[in-house]
């Protein structure tokens, strides 16, 4: 304000219009005023863009967090006796309310992160320490698929030209027969003798998890001279893969880790009837880069069991005697840690035997547990004979610090040094719902 007033009186003093003079000064006061509110606005908005920005990088921080713990965190976990709820070892995962109490049964726990973030809310599945025989022997499958799978179609040759019947009615590969003019389809044998007769036949298909009815009309072949569809069908399957463990309670087995798969469709086999049978090892094909190796065996005679169902995370049945085993108690995924641990398998005659692995890599969240962990095997022994593992280890127990753990699923053709393992608890939990499911089909 004291220089408005020394350039009023000076211009006053010299004849100058006092209007003008009071504009001026004015003028200057509100650019002055402007430029400062511009300043201020400016201040507020880089701090609000400044506030935004660390806001917006704190949200993805928690977002990134929460996501990266829930991914790390199964929906179901295991516990067996004394074993405490694991989710102290994950940094920041906090267990809210009083869990003290928990007890035997089915509860739910929720997680947060610093107990201020909800993540997740897990069942937890508490019994008693559960022990099972390990067998790791090499066994050998015979089973009867539950309908006729299509497995190719083919072109007819005929008088009239080159048709395929099953094909134009709708047929695929992968479809499953289920019924053939009312009756049950169960052998490729009876199928085809009733193709033979030339009539119009029904048939009731699956097609994943639908079903549908098709009409087909068998057609003269120019070149065999009887009736054909085209089709090319498949009713039975026959491997050798590992038995996993016995349970005497239940009187049950699991083996393979991994379910029986049709090796020219893919499709998982639904299983009517099978029966499982001491092999006795032969011959072992070393696996290498890019061609997986495998166990070649002798069925013998005696047999070990029935199968009940074939499903992702194994094949399991009842046994038909009662199987030896080495007794081991069982750990809960949570438990399982990157580190040295053992297999026990079968590749020279019938005697199981341990050999060093390690667990490379684990993925606790996964739901049926199937490719839960990376082994990769270290014994050098088993190494000179197979290369790693081969086809027909599928099943194979793996045990560390004295617990089983898991059993080897599959092999990377890339490395058959390495391979994929189900979690020990999973093959438990669907050995434990085919017992319950037997009781009640018995009852």
């Amino acid at each position: 304000m004291g220089f408005f007033f020394a350039m009023f009186s000076l211009n006053d003093a010299c004849g100058r219009a006092y209007d003008n003079i009071v504009l001026r000064g004015t003028c200057y006061f509100q650019k002055r005023e402007r430029s400062v509110k511009l300043i201020k606005i400016k201040t507020i908005k880089k701090g609000y863009r400044v506030t935004v920005t660390a806001l917006s990088l704190t949200i993805g921080f928690l977002m990134t967090a929460v996501l990266g713990t829930q991914a790390r965190l199964p929906d179901t976990v295991f516990l067996y006796g004394d074993q405490a709820l694991p989710f102290s070892q994950l940094d920041g995962v906090r267990i809210t309310g009083d869990t003290a109490a928990l007890s035997a049964g089915n509860t739910q726990v929720e997680l947060s992160l610093w107990g201020a973030v909800p993540i997740k809310t897990v069942s937890v599945s508490k019994t008693q320490n559960k022990t099972v025989l390990l067998s790791g022997e090499a066994v050998g499958v015979k089973a009867y698929t539950d309908g006729l799978i299509v497995v190719g179609l083919s072109q007819v040759t005929t008088a009239q030209g080159s048709v395929n019947p099953a094909k134009d009615a709708g047929l695929k590969e992968g479809d499953i027969i289920r019924q053939i003019n009312g009756e049950n389809a169960k052998r490729v044998t009876d199928f085809s003798a009733m193709i033979r007769q030339g009539k119009t036949l029904k048939l009731k298909v699956q097609r994943n998890q639908k079903q549908f009815s098709v009409t087909l009309q068998p057609v003269i072949s120019k070149d065999e001279g009887c009736y054909r569809l085209g089709l090319w069908l498949r009713d039975s399957c026959a491997g050798i893969g590992t038995m996993t463990y016995y349970d005497p309670q239940s009187n049950n087995f699991a083996m393979l880790g991994h379910g029986i798969y049709d090796c020219d469709t893919g499709i998982l086999m639904t299983i009517s009837r099978g029966s499982v049978y001491d092999v006795d090892v032969t011959h072992v094909t070393r696996g290498s880069r890019g061609s997986a190796g495998e166990l070649t065996g002798a069925f013998q005679d005696t047999c070990l069991g029935t199968v009940s169902k074939n499903l992702d995370c194994g094949v399991y049945g009842t046994c038909a005697k009662k199987l030896t085993g080495i007794p081991v108690e069982v750990a809960s995924r949570m438990q399982v840690q990157c580190g040295s641990a053992q297999i026990l398998c079968t590749v020279n005659g019938e005697t199981p035997q341990y050999y060093q692995c390690e667990i490379v890599r684990l993925n606790k969240s996964i739901d049926n547990g199937e490719k839960g962990l990376i082994v990769r095997i270290t014994d050098q022994r088993l190494l000179d004979v197979t290369g790693g593992i081969v086809q027909g280890m599928s099943g194979s127990p793996i045990v560390q610090s004295g617990k089983f753990v898991g059993a080897v699923t599959h092999v990377f053709l890339n490395d058959p040094t390495r391979g994929y393992g189900i979690f020990a608890e999973n093959m438990l939990e669907m050995s434990q719902s085919v017992a319950e499911e037997q009781l009640k089909e018995a009852s």
